[in-house]
C-alpha cells in the first residue's frame, strides 16, 4: 500500500497538486520507511524551495534503498540515479557542502 500511496502522491507532484500529494502521504500505509514515499516527501520539499528538508528526505530515500531489510524489492539503476541526483541538487541548493552518503550505490 505504501507503493500505491507513493505513487498517487508523485502523481500529483507532478500535476503540481502539492497539498493532495501531502494528503497521499498522510494516510497510515504511506509509511516513512519506504523509499518511494521519502523521495516524494523530497520533491514537494523541493517543489517548495526547501533545500535542506529535500535533501534530508532524498538522502532518506538512498538510506532506504541500500538496505535489504527496508527494500527487499529490486529498483532500477535509473531510479538510483535520478534520487542521487535530486539529493545533489538539492544539497548545492541548500548551500552545504554535504555529499550524498550512498556513494557506493554509483
Amino acid at each position: 500500500m505504501s507503493n500505491l500511496a507513493a505513487a498517487r502522491a508523485d502523481e500529483m507532484v507532478r500535476r503540481g497538486r502539492l497539498k493532495k500529494a501531502e494528503t497521499w502521504l498522510q494516510y497510515k500505509y504511506a509509511q516513512v520507511n519506504v523509499w518511494m514515499t521519502q523521495t516524494v516527501r523530497g520533491d514537494i520539499a523541493a517543489k517548495n524551495q526547501q533545500w535542506i528538508e529535500a535533501a534530508m528526505f532524498y538522502n532518506q530515500s538512498l538510506d532506504l534503498m541500500a538496505d535489504p531489510k527496508a527494500t527487499p524489492q529490486e529498483y532500477s539503476r535509473a531510479e538510483i540515479d535520478k534520487v542521487f541526483k535530486l539529493a545533489s541538487e538539492a544539497l548545492l541548493l541548500a548551500g552545504t557542502m554535504i555529499y550524498p552518503r550512498l556513494l557506493h550505490l554509483i
